[in-house]
């Protein structure tokens, strides 16, 4: 688990949904990131028939937890209606796996992401908030060759 501290300075940074990872069954990290505001909780590691008893209940849960779709299908009801009338999803789409540079964030971008997730690695390297603050600003300057060139300068 990241520090709290850390991703409260996330929060305060950025102005999209902020995901926490938590651990299959671990209910105090889960707590940890519901006290600090985070947005959604990520609880959707694959499960042992040992784990089942210790998942915390999702339903109800504020945040929500990410795996509580799966145990509720009438959630999606509302959804497929709204896609079936406009033809597309109600809500943002969002890249993830391996964003560590600008040039992928721009991959996602192009291919019509409206954001991404950063790898973990991102927030583990030597300037975090450096590399952060290229990463969010290639969402907003992707097809700007020059700026994009400018923000890679930080990565090797």
């Amino acid at each position: 688990m990241s520090s709290p501290e850390s991703i409260k300075r996330y929060i305060g940074a950025v102005l999209i949904p902020v995901i926490a990872n938590v651990r299959i069954g671990h209910l105090s990290e889960a707590k940890i990131m519901e006290s600090i505001g985070v947005n959604l909780i990520d609880e959707s590691d694959m499960l042992t028939s040992t784990e089942v008893p210790y998942i915390r209940n999702k339903r109800g849960a504020d945040p929500p937890s990410d795996t509580t779709l799966y145990a509720d299908p009438s959630i999606f009801k509302p959804l497929l209606n709204e896609v079936v009338r406009t033809g597309h999803l109600p809500v943002p789409l969002f890249g993830s796996g391996g964003i560590h540079t600008p040039s992928d964030v721009a991959i996602m971008m192009e291919n019509g992401c409206d954001g991404v997730f950063v790898d973990t690695a991102v927030f583990l390297g030597l300037d975090p908030e450096t590399h952060l603050k290229a990463i969010m600003q290639a969402t907003k300057d992707y097809k700007n060759t020059s700026k994009m060139c400018e923000l890679s300068n930080y990565f090797i």
